[in-house]
C-alpha cells in the first residue's frame, strides 16, 4: 500500500510541474498579447510613438517563423533518435549532401493542398483573436472564446441531431448564467463599450468559427496519418507533428507575409519600422513567438502522456488564471466587480462539470450515494468556483498590489 502510494504521488509530481508549466507559459503568452496590441513603444531615439504596433500579420509571420524554425530543429532531432527509415537508399556509395538529408526528413507526409488549407483557416483565426484584442478586453476576449462550447451543443443538437449529456447542458447552462453575470456587472460606460462594439465582438465570432473549422479539418485531413504514427519518438512530438508544424507552418508564412504586402501601408510601414527600432518590442515579440510555440510543444506531451482529457482540464484552468494574471498586472482587478468576479467562477464551473467524464455510467445503488453523486459532480463546483474567484481577488485588492499605472510600463526595457 506505501509503494502504490509512493508511485502514485511520483507520477503526480511531474503532472503538477508541467501543469504549472503549461499555465506560466500561456499567462505570459496572454499577457503579451495585450501589451503588444494595446501599448506603446519607445524607439531608439527616446521619441515615445503615439500610435500602437497594429500590424497583426506580422506578429503571425513572426509567430509561424519561429515554429517552423523549431520543427525543422525537432525533425532533425527525432531523426538521430529513431530509425533512419525515412532517409533515401544510400547503397551506391555516393555521400549524400546535407540539402539532400535535410529534404528527406521533412518530406511532405500529405498533399500540399492539406497543409494550405489548416494554414489558412489557423492565420484567419490568429488574426481575428489579434484583433479583437484591439476592441475588447483581455478578460472579455477570453471569456467568449471559452463560451465556444454553448453554440457548439445548440448547433449540433439542432442541426445534427446529436444527444448529449445531461452534464453537458447543465454545463451550458452555467456558462450563460456566468455570461449574464458578468455583463450584467460592468459599469455603465464598459458595458456599453461591449455591446457595441460590434467589431471586436465580430472578431471574436470569426475567431470562433476558423478555429473550430482549424480543429475539423486538421482531424479530417491528417487524422489517418496521426493514426499510423502514433508512437511518440520524443517526449510525446510524434513524427506527424513534426510533419505539420513544418509544413503547415511554412504555408503560414507564406501567406502571413503575402497579408503582409497586401496590408494598408498607413499600418504596416509604420508597424515594420516600430518593430526595427524598438528593443521592448522586439523582446516582446520574440518572447511572444517562444511561448506560443514552447506551449504547443509542452501540450502534445502532456496530451501524450495523460490524455486529452487532462490536458483539456489544464487548458481551462489556464484561460481562468491568465485572466487573473491580465487584470493583476495591469491595475484592471476592480474595473470587475465582485459579481462579475463570480459570473466568471460560473463559467469556469460550467466549463468544467461539462468535462469532467469521472461519473458517466455510474449507478447509484440507493438515494443517499445518489444525492453524493449530484452534491459532487454539479452542486460543489457551481459553490466552489465563483467563491474561489470572489474570495481570491478580495484577498488581492486587500493586499493593494502596486498598480500598474500605464500598460507601457510592462517589461519595459530601459
Amino acid at each position: 500500500m506505501t509503494g502504490a502510494t509512493s508511485k502514485a504521488r511520483w507520477h503526480f509530481l511531474p503532472l503538477t510541474i508541467k501543469t504549472i508549466l503549461l499555465i506560466s507559459i500561456y499567462s505570459a503568452y496572454g499577457l503579451l498579447q495585450e501589451r503588444i496590441i494595446k501599448g506603446n513603444y519607445t524607439a531608439i531615439d527616446g521619441s515615445e510613438t503615439d500610435d500602437t504596433f497594429r500590424s497583426a500579420p506580422f506578429l503571425v509571420l513572426c509567430n509561424r517563423l519561429t515554429s517552423l524554425v523549431t520543427g525543422l530543429l525537432l525533425s532533425q532531432i527525432t531523426s538521430i533518435n529513431s530509425k533512419s527509415s525515412l532517409l533515401p537508399d544510400n547503397s551506391s556509395g555516393r555521400q549524400q549532401t546535407w540539402i539532400e538529408t535535410l529534404l528527406a526528413r521533412v518530406r511532405p507526409a500529405s498533399p500540399f493542398i492539406y497543409y494550405a488549407a489548416v494554414a489558412g483557416l489557423n492565420n484567419a483565426a490568429t488574426l481575428s483573436q489579434y484583433s479583437s484584442l484591439s476592441y475588447l478586453s483581455f478578460t472579455t476576449s477570453t471569456l467568449g472564446k471559452s463560451a465556444k462550447m454553448v453554440p457548439v451543443l445548440i448547433i449540433g443538437h439542432l442541426w445534427y441531431n446529436k444527444r448529449y449529456k445531461v452534464r453537458q447542458w447543465i454545463g451550458a447552462f452555467l456558462v450563460i448564467l456566468g455570461i449574464w453575470g458578468y455583463l450584467t456587472s460592468l459599469p455603465r460606460s464598459e458595458e456599453i463599450k461591449v455591446t457595441t462594439n460590434w467589431i471586436g465582438v465580430l472578431c471574436l465570432l470569426a475567431y470562433l468559427l476558423f478555429d473550430g473549422l482549424t480543429s475539423t479539418m486538421q482531424e479530417k485531413l491528417f487524422g489517418q496519418a496521426k493514426n499510423q504514427d502514433a508512437a511518440p519518438s520524443l517526449m510525446g512530438i510524434t513524427g506527424g507533428i513534426v510533419d505539420q508544424m513544418i509544413w503547415v507552418n511554412l504555408f503560414s508564412s507564406i501567406i502571413a507575409l503575402s497579408m503582409l504586402f497586401l496590408s494598408p501601408s498607413s499600418t504596416t510601414i509604420p508597424s515594420i519600422q516600430l518593430a526595427l527600432t524598438s528593443p521592448t518590442l522586439q523582446l516582446h515579440i520574440l518572447v511572444l513567438s517562444l511561448t506560443a510555440t514552447t506551449g504547443l510543444l509542452v501540450l502534445f506531451h502532456v496530451i501524450a502522456a495523460y490524455g486529452a482529457l487532462v490536458a483539456g482540464l489544464i487548458m481551462t484552468i489556464r484561460q481562468f488564471v491568465s485572466i487573473v494574471c491580465n487584470a493583476a498586472w495591469f491595475g484592471n482587478l476592480t474595473s470587475i466587480p465582485q459579481i462579475g468576479w463570480a459570473g466568471i467562477g460560473f463559467m469556469a464551473a460550467g466549463i468544467w462539470i461539462k468535462m469532467d467524464r469521472r461519473y458517466d455510467g455510474k449507478t447509484d445503488k440507493n438515494n443517499m450515494s445518489r444525492l453524493i453523486t449530484l452534491i459532487s459532480q454539479y452542486l460543489g463546483p457551481s459553490v466552489a468556483c465563483p467563491v474561489t474567484f470572489v474570495v481570491l481577488i478580495t484577498m488581492i485588492e486587500f493586499t493593494k498590489p502596486p498598480e500598474t499605472e500605464n500598460i507601457d510600463a510592462f517589461w519595459k526595457i530601459p
